[in-house]
């Protein structure tokens, strides 16, 4: 039994430290884990091993813009519908924003938007990754668009990506790319540096999905990620991160792109819930592709 009499995975339950918090990590700042681009693709992947992240300044600055407008066709289709489902888009109840309904996601969107693909196998991307995890980057999945509506769209809360797709050596590596201006008004993306040599900290179920405690990690005490268009936050899957609600009268959308390690392997099955966390996976994730390198075995 868990601490919340949860009954839980043998497995998840070995994994996780149900003790650390924020004052296991040295404090850090936003300009402690940023770089310029064009930088120098081994200091950044020295500050990403340090930091379990690195924020690259102007990286897909060209191609922003276009990955927003496309992201809006795929929000607009999903509004004119009725908060019916397209585009893969995951919707929540409306909660703050006073609606109905919000789309939290959209997922898979490589298949839907061609410049959420080109994005995801740019060569400034896959230099900076080979540098951040090995020569031979693989794929995982087909990309999210993380969106939050006007007026109240979600807060997405602390936690770690880990939980969701657990691999044994722990390469996992998301790379969060902001196609609009973010600040903490349009809930920017909060990271806390340092936290991802604490291992897999210990989730609980929360409205948007698995969640660290909220005593233990208050998404008030992370640090603000304010970006532009084109900047490209790395992380690794165990560095905690989360964001606030979008208070602004426009929407915040950001592109998520999945990397692992091709020797990498996938320990236990995806869930958006603590009861199923630990469930050994059964066949390799499909869907992948190599980026950089090759794959063998």
């Amino acid at each position: 039994m868990s601490e919340r009499g949860t009954t839980l995975n043998p497995l998840y339950e070995a994994a996780a430290d149900f003790e650390s918090d924020y004052t296991s990590v040295p404090a850090a700042s936003a300009d402690d884990i940023s770089v310029d681009w064009p930088c120098d693709v081994e200091a950044a992947a020295q500050v990403y091993k340090h930091w379990g992240c690195v924020l690259v300044r102007g990286l897909l600055s060209d191609i922003a813009e276009q990955i927003r407008q496309d992201g809006e066709t795929m929000a607009q289709s999903v509004r004119d519908a009725d908060y019916d489902k397209r585009a893969n888009a995951l919707l929540m109840p409306g909660d703050k924003t006073g609606n109905r309904k919000q789309i939290m996601l959209f997922c898979p969107t490589y298949p839907v938007a061609s410049s959420h693909f080109q994005a995801a196998v740019d060569s400034r991307v896959a230099d900076l990754l080979e540098a951040f995890i090995g020569p031979n980057v693989e794929l995982y999945g087909q990309g999210m668009y993380m969106y939050k509506e006007p007026e109240g769209g979600m807060e997405k809360a602390m936690h770690q990506d880990a939980p969701y797709f657990y691999h044994r050596n722990h390469s996992f590596c998301t790379a969060f790319v902001h196609v609009v201006p973010t600040t903490e008004k349009n809930g920017c993306l909060r990271v806390v540096p340092g936290t991802s040599k604490l291992g897999l900290l210990a989730h609980e179920d929360s409205f948007s999905h698995l969640a660290l405690s909220k005593d233990k990690f208050p998404l008030e005490k992370a640090v603000q990620v304010h970006g532009q268009p084109g900047d490209v936050v790395f992380f690794n899957y165990l560095t905690v991160h989360g964001s606030g609600n979008n208070n602004s009268d426009g929407p915040r959308p950001a592109l998520c792109m999945q990397y692992r390690s091709a020797e990498d392997e996938q320990v236990w099955q995806g869930s958006a819930q603590i009861e199923t966390l630990g469930v050994p996976a059964d066949t390799p994730r499909a869907n992948t592709a190599m980026l950089r390198g090759v794959k063998l075995g």
